[in-house]
C-alpha cells in the first residue's frame, strides 16, 4: 500500500480488525515515498502502527537484498508484520526523482528513451 492510503479511514479500520481478531500470518508493506505532499504528513508512523502490531520493520525499499531478507523474516514468524519500505518516488531518474510534477504525468516517447539510457535498460 502507498503511504497516501494511510489517509483512508478504511485502512485504519482494517488495522483495528486485524488486531481485534488477532489475525496472523499477514504482511502489510507500506511504500513510504512521502507522496503525502498534498496532505497531512504522518509523523512517527512506526509509533502509530505499533498500536496494532509489534513486528514492524523499516527498510530502504530500494535495497532489494535487505528488503528480501526482511520479507523472509516476516514469513517465518507467523504473526502480523508491517514493513515500512522507505522509497523515493521516481528513484533512479534524476529529473523525476522526488518531483511532485510527475505524480500524474506520463513521459513522452522521447523521454522514455532518455530515461532508459539513464537507467541503463
Amino acid at each position: 500500500m502507498g503511504d497516501q492510503e494511510l489517509m483512508e479511514g478504511t485502512t485504519w479500520e482494517s488495522l483495528h480488525a486485524i488486531d481485534n481478531y488477532k489475525l496472523n500470518n499477514l504482511v502489510l508493506i507500506i511504500d513510504r515515498n512521502n507522496s503525502d505532499f498534498r496532505s497531512i504528513k504522518f509523523l512517527k508512523l512506526k509509533k502509530k502502527l505499533a498500536v496494532f502490531c509489534n513486528k514492524i520493520y523499516e527498510v530502504n525499499g530500494h535495497n532489494l537484498i535487505k528488503f528480501d531478507k526482511t520479507l523472509k523474516k516476516t514469513l517465518k514468524n507467523n504473526l502480523f508484520n508491517i514493513i515500512i519500505a522507505n522509497t523515493i518516488k521516481g528513484y533512479g531518474i534524476k529529473s523525476i526523482a522526488d518531483n511532485p510534477a510527475w505524480h500524474h504525468r506520463a513521459p513522452t516517447a522521447k523521454e522514455i528513451e532518455i530515461f532508459k539510457k539513464e537507467l541503463k535498460v
